[in-house]
């Protein structure tokens, strides 16, 4: 344009929200509203002009809550904060006509409710799925259905980036994720505005913001980053006023997050992001290790193996780097629970660039039947070799004696001790 080269007008157009900030003369709905993640949202629409928030949670604010609020409502937003199991369609229903009959027109969804319950899927069970599933896929359903017809201005749904990277222990919210990000499709098809946000972890706010010291360094160690505040917000404000249907907000060091796949067979959703990603700096001990024992004299296999697992396992429970761990002590006696079965399991297969038992670390619970097992996969020609132990004369007297000993009637053998506890005696 700025040298003429253009043939008739220019004419720039924004699709999906309100060009100019939030309407002031609307009402922006935000369930999980009283959460991190949604107080965060609502303070970001007050500050681009909303003026009218509904904020819904099952249950009441807490007192840090209410102080929010009221720092909220002291900027010039009108707030309610509306009760209701989002869950349950009729609840869905009377909260849309408390909003119709006390509040300007409704004009926007921010759907960020949700909960977790982990567990590897042998400990899952339909009741644990349900239980995630009913603020995820029942409630969007619900707000779906029964706002079809409204003239809305968005409609987006907070999903997790879980659901396509995939998190072990969590195949509950994976799928109800998963089911968000599907929905939103659904919803745009049928000519609605939808935006699914398959957002990666808050450092401040929602679920992985009340993570452990140690969960937070796993998931460092994986290549996943954390969002602030203002980079999440600026995203989401950003995504509204584009046209996508679903977009993932994840801050990941692909190289890094490679490590924990078989370099021949990554996932076909990261293959390319992988082939020109940087390649993450490893340790001398992590990386495939079945050439470098085929190498390596026999008597040296096993200790090379020993000090593999080691490595990883370290750093899978958060150890310190010069930690030595006894090689008979079982790994639960570390703090290894399920989850960490399932990651340092995953971490040892791409190291082996092989798939490992799902059950590896229950059946081999120690560093030393696990580095067994592994030299009977990994070099089964150099495994263990079953041998007769060394007998000193000292062991053929004492099986002889056990010989004899059977042999005894069991008033000899009484009578026998009888006399050895007196020659003691005297």
């Amino acid at each position: 344009m700025a040298q003429a080269r253009q043939i008739g007008k220019v004419v720039l157009t924004q699709t999906g929200g309100p060009s100019n900030g939030f309407r002031p003369d609307a009402t922006y709905l935000i369930t999980g509203g009283l959460g991190g993640l949604g107080l965060l949202t609502a303070r970001r629409l007050i500050e681009r002009g909303a003026r009218h928030l509904a904020l819904v949670g099952r249950n009441g604010p807490s007192a840090t809550t209410k102080a929010t609020l009221a720092e909220l409502e002291h900027a010039g937003a009108t707030i309610a904060v509306l009760q209701a199991d989002i869950a349950q369609r009729d609840q869905v229903a009377d909260l849309l006509a408390r909003i119709d009959a006390t509040m300007p027109p409704l004009r926007g969804i921010v759907h960020a409710a949700g909960l977790i319950d982990d567990g590897v899927l042998s400990q899952q069970n339909w009741g644990r799925f349900l239980k995630v599933f009913a603020p995820k896929v029942d409630a969007s359903l619900h707000l779906h259905e029964q706002t079809r017809t409204r003239a809305l201005d968005f409609f987006v749904l907070y999903s997790a980036g879980a659901a396509l990277i995939g998190q072990p222990g969590q195949a509950n919210y994976v799928a109800a994720n998963a089911f968000l990000d599907a929905l939103s499709q659904r919803h745009r098809a049928e000519g609605m505005p939808s935006l699914s946000i398959s957002w990666g972890p808050w450092a401040d706010a929602g679920m992985a913001a009340n993570l452990p010291e140690a969960d937070r360094q796993r998931m460092a160690e994986q290549g996943l980053a954390t969002l602030s505040a203002v980079q999440g917000l600026d995203a989401f404000e950003a995504l509204i006023a584009n046209d996508a249907v679903q977009v993932a907000v994840l801050p990941i060091n692909w190289g890094r997050f490679a490590r924990q796949f078989s370099a021949e067979h990554p996932p076909s959703l990261f293959r390319d992001l992988f082939r020109t990603a940087a390649p993450a700096a490893t340790t001398p001990a992590i990386g495939s290790i079945t050439s470098r024992l085929a190498a390596a004299p026999a008597n040296r296999r096993r200790p090379m193996l020993i000090g593999m697992i080691q490595d990883h396992t370290r750093r899978v429970l958060a150890l310190d780097v010069a930690r030595v761990i006894d090689p008979r002590q079982p790994l639960q006696e570390l703090g290894l629970d399920s989850l960490m079965a399932v990651e340092l399991r995953n971490s040892l297969s791409a190291a082996v660039d092989r798939s490992l038992p799902a059950t590896l670390l229950f059946d081999y619970p120690t560093l030393d039947t696990l580095s067994d097992f592994l030299l009977g996969e990994l070099a089964p020609q150099a495994a263990p070799i079953e041998t007769q132990p060394i007998r000193t004369a000292a062991d053929e007297q004492r099986s002889q004696m056990i010989d004899e000993l059977a042999q005894l009637s069991d008033e000899d053998a009484e009578a026998l001790l009888l006399a050895e506890l007196d020659n003691h005696k005297s």
